[in-house]
């Protein structure tokens, strides 16, 4: 048995989700979604969104948006990329990645504003604490820092424990000299 399944099982305590992690494991394709950053005047820019527009005339979810499809769990890399000096001798380093609270699949989920990352309450539900490392009050990840980068994983398993899929904004933190520069986009999970 994986981490994965006894993570859920852990959390869930569900003979019954035992044996359907057991056999849905073999459906289950692992992946890594790399997401590049950099720093640009003082902002932390993100890459490309990985996600597609749902329905019509909706806009594509924005830039560091990272979707799982179905069938799809594993890692998620960001790396800071470019130049990430921010005085003589000092460089930007990513060093935290923070949950907001999950949102349903809408035409576009309401983003956390500065104010409300601040001080959000998380109540982080089993759901969202099953799929990453995540403490459910803080809503801060367990990373693993990999050189000018972080890794978190993403296991998606609502699908296998019948949640709907949903959306999450995340929020990348980089720091240097004392100073810190943010930027929140959104996951995807379609489990």
């Amino acid at each position: 048995m994986n981490k994965q399944c006894f993570r859920v099982m852990q959390r869930a305590g569900w003979l019954g989700l035992a044996m359907l992690c057991l056999v849905s494991q073999a459906a289950i394709a692992q992946v890594t979604k790399t997401m590049n950053l950099s720093v640009d005047g003082g902002n932390l820019v993100l890459g490309p969104s990985q996600c597609v527009a749902s329905g019509v005339g909706n806009p594509q979810r924005g830039p560091g948006c990272l979707r799982f499809l179905p069938g799809e769990a594993g890692h998620i890399v960001y790396r800071l990329t470019g130049a990430t000096g921010c005085a003589p001798g000092a460089q930007w380093q990513l060093d935290e990645i923070m949950l907001a609270e999950k949102r349903g699949h809408g035409p576009k989920p309401n983003k956390p504003n500065a104010a409300q990352w601040a001080n959000m309450n998380k109540n982080l539900d089993n759901v969202v604490t099953g799929d990453f490392d995540v403490d459910p009050n803080t809503g801060i990840v367990t990373a693993t820092a990999l050189g000018a980068g972080l890794r978190m994983a993403n296991r998606n398993l609502q699908g296998v424990k019948g949640e709907p899929s949903y959306s999450i904004f995340y929020r990348v933190r980089a720091t240097c000299n004392g100073n810190s520069i943010y930027s929140d986009p959104m996951i995807e999970n379609e489990g």
